[in-house]
């Protein structure tokens, strides 16, 4: 990853923005792999890809922005400026609203079980968004085909189960695949967040306060955002979440294929690193599913 100073994005902000104040400008740590962020004034972020994908997604993120309704006091990203590309910064950038609140994954809140009411109206939220038609929000490999079809990911996925150590049961995992692709596709697209792993949820105590990165956001199928039901809850937490949704068990098992292919993901791309022990606390509680028995009934 490039890095940036303090000085450089204060140049690009006095060329690009030369009437907004600053009082202060800081690098933030914990930004993610796709992102440089900073932070300006205490209340704005300054968001700068890194790569072609993650200017992509900023695009995907902006565009996703515009069809969400509000809902509630929950807040999501609000963009204040889109900055341009230059000679020596060849992606597009952004200045965001910053969003107080803790990413749920370095926050110290112990009972997550608040957390399912909040996220289910969230999600709920979510499908009424579901008559949009944006060629900007197709599944592509912009977002990973992230609410596309996961049978796209079935050679990637069996070739990181592979490698999986000895301890892990390897065809258990394969069999969650399997069924995952088998099983009957989803009715109706909706506009789907994506990435709803713990690094994207803010809390204020053990209140979520805040839902971010929208960059991997698609029209496509709601199963990809049952994500916090193995990489957040345990199999109680799980059951209520799911239960509180009203999913059949088909919308089960593409949700649980999406969470295994999320897992593969952190635990082979962010070894030792916290989204790779998400990764491997969401592979537990995939396996603890083992037999089915947190499963909803049709």
């Amino acid at each position: 990853m490039r890095e940036l100073s303090v000085n450089f994005v204060r140049g690009l902000l006095e060329s690009q923005c030369p009437d907004m104040r600053i009082d202060s400008l800081e690098s933030y740590p914990n930004a993610g792999a796709m992102n440089l962020i900073f932070k300006m004034n205490k209340n704005i972020l300054i968001r700068l890809p890194n790569g072609q994908i993650s200017e992509d997604q900023l695009s995907r993120e902006i565009c996703s922005l515009r069809h969400i309704k509000p809902l509630g006091r929950l807040a999501f990203p609000e963009l204040l400026f889109l900055g341009k590309s230059t000679f020596d910064y060849k992606y597009n950038w952004a200045i965001f609203r910053w969003i107080p609140g803790v990413s749920l994954s370095f926050s110290k809140v112990m009972d997550r079980s608040s957390l399912i009411e909040p996220l289910v109206a969230f999600l709920s939220h979510l499908r009424l968004h579901n008559n949009i038609k944006d060629s900007q929000l197709i599944p592509s490999k912009s977002n990973y085909f992230r609410g596309g079809s996961l049978s796209l990911r079935t050679k990637w996925v069996e070739d990181c189960i592979s490698i999986l150590p000895a301890s892990i049961p390897k065809s258990d995992l394969l069999g969650v695949w399997r069924e995952a692709t088998a099983s009957v596709s989803h009715k109706e697209d909706c506009l789907v967040h994506g990435d709803l792993h713990p690094g994207n949820i803010l809390v204020d105590d053990s209140n979520l306060c805040g839902i971010i990165d929208f960059g991997c956001a698609a029209i496509g199928d709601p199963a990809c955002d049952l994500l916090p039901a193995w990489s957040i809850f345990d199999s109680v937490e799980r059951r209520r979440f799911v239960g509180a949704l009203c999913i059949d068990r088909s919308e089960y098992l593409r949700g649980r294929g999406w969470a295994l292919s999320f897992a593969l993901g952190a635990i082979s791309e962010f070894p030792g690193e916290n989204l790779g022990k998400i990764g491997e606390f969401t592979l537990k509680q995939i396996l603890d599913d083992l037999p089915p028995n947190s499963e909803p009934v049709d």
